[in-house]
């Protein structure tokens, strides 16, 4: 039996169908019409089935698809790759912070300083070399779970104390705890290579700015370029708000590669009242904007992701992020294979703000052929229907019962009112029933 997930690609191929009448006798003009649609229909399935089978794995017992085969790849190769820009962007401030406040040649080179830390339980250590140049430590029970070096530029010295408001500018270079103290995971750590400036707002807050931050976990790289990262740090250690804006990204994992830009528009924040940190500032809207390139096949995807977060103003976050958020995401862009012809794809999943359901859209265009997709299912993706609409006025409508496909009259193909075929099950097989008593198999 088929499954809801192998349904979509399958619709993908039954819309593709095309006709044309030509006889001028009414009775030869509807039989010509009817073998024209068919015969059409049989010949783009050919055609398509070869095109979507190669992006999505139609058999349950089959090899997957590029699209399927390129998820699963992608996934593995980012289990090691975490970033907590928000985390980097609270110890780095801590530590420009002590900085800052004590850079007056008072404190001996040789002493330790002890810096705020953002979280109970870890401690930061800084130990001055010159006025110059600063080597810091971050322990938790007594074990390093970071360490590196800030570097100051000559032109700051003037700069350096605790009333003078004008910018610290810093290079960082060391590692900071991959996770939060209460994140229940060991503290792991992330390699990373800041540039970054502080400003004293007044005696409780700074303005930390990151312009580049490139961080390397075991194989992959991440540097994020041309961008700005603005936090306000109240006490140098919570997080009062966050603007990140116009991010150049450059992603190497293995066997992939990541360019493009990220945009969390400011103006696209929301306020919730249950969200403790940012001032209850909540960003509802992530876009990323670039391609994906496959470097061991040629593959490349490219194109613009755009995430929504449908009920960020009214969800309940005073025990933090929860499980169950509406999201609504969309994908379009153009997949480039060896061999292929470039496919525009369109993608959307959202889950419906009343908690009814989840709706899922796509459009595909290869040649001339455009067809639409949208389905409109239960929380569990179980139980729903699907209308399939093309150019050529060809549309499917489809029901899926307890994630399977309900075959037969529910389920059928139609060109304007008149149905020209149902899809039916021969051995286990999906195909298109047509009225002349022919069919075609959608494998």
């Amino acid at each position: 039996m088929y499954k809801i997930a192998n349904i979509f690609f399958i619709l993908l191929v039954v819309t593709g169908l095309t006709g044309c009448g030509n006889s001028h006798d009414p009775v030869q003009k509807q039989v010509q019409k009817e073998k024209s649609d068919i015969e059409k229909a049989k010949a783009l399935f050919r055609s398509l089935r070869t095109q979507v089978n190669g992006l999505i794995n139609l058999d349950d017992n089959g090899s997957g698809g590029f699209l399927n085969s390129e998820a699963d790849r992608l996934g593995r190769s980012l289990e090691d790759v975490m970033l907590d820009v928000g985390l980097v962007g609270q110890y780095s401030g801590a530590i420009l912070n002590t900085i800052l406040d004590i850079n007056d040649d008072t404190v001996p080179e040789s002493t330790p300083v002890e810096a705020e830390s953002p979280e109970e339980g870890r401690v930061i250590m800084l130990q001055k070399r010159t006025a110059l140049e600063w080597d810091y430590n971050i322990t938790q029970d007594g074990a390093s779970v970071g360490n590196g070096t800030v570097k100051l530029p000559d032109e700051n010295l003037s700069d350096l104390t605790y009333s003078n408001p004008d910018e610290l500018n810093a290079s960082l270079l060391g590692t900071f705890p991959l996770n939060r103290v209460d994140s229940g995971e060991a503290p792991g750590t992330q390699n990373g290579t800041l540039e970054l400036s502080l400003q004293k707002l007044n005696g409780t807050a700074s303005l930390l700015t990151i312009r580049k931050l490139a961080v390397t976990s075991n194989t992959a790289q991440i540097e994020l370029s041309d961008f700005i990262i603005k936090t306000i740090l109240n006490d140098a250690t919570h997080i009062d708000y966050l603007i990140l804006d116009s991010t150049k990204i450059k992603a190497v994992v293995p066997g992939y590669l990541f360019e493009g830009r990220l945009s969390l528009p400011e103006n696209d924040y929301v306020t919730n009242p249950n969200f403790s940190q940012n001032g209850g500032n909540i960003p509802s809207r992530l876009i990323f904007n670039g391609s994906l390139k496959d470097t061991n096949t040629s593959a490349r995807i490219t194109g613009d992701l755009q995430l929504d977060w449908l009920d960020a103003a009214t969800i309940d976050m005073s025990e933090g992020a929860p499980a169950a958020m509406h999201l609504k995401t969309t994908l379009s862009g153009v997949l480039e294979r060896p061999s292929y012809q470039d496919t525009s794809v369109t993608l959307g999943y959202a889950d419906k703000t009343d908690g009814t359901g989840k709706k899922v859209t796509a459009s595909y265009q290869y040649d001339t052929t455009n067809v639409t997709l949208t389905g409109n299912f239960d929380n569990e993706m179980q139980n729903g229907t699907i209308e399939i609409d093309s150019t050529d006025d060809i549309k499917v409508i489809l029901t899926v019962a307890n994630g399977e496909l309900v075959y037969g009259s529910q389920s059928y193909v139609k060109r304007g009112d008149t149905v020209i075929g149902t899809i039916e099950e021969r051995n286990g097989v999906p195909v298109v029933m047509y009225k002349d008593g022919s069919f075609e198999s959608l494998q």
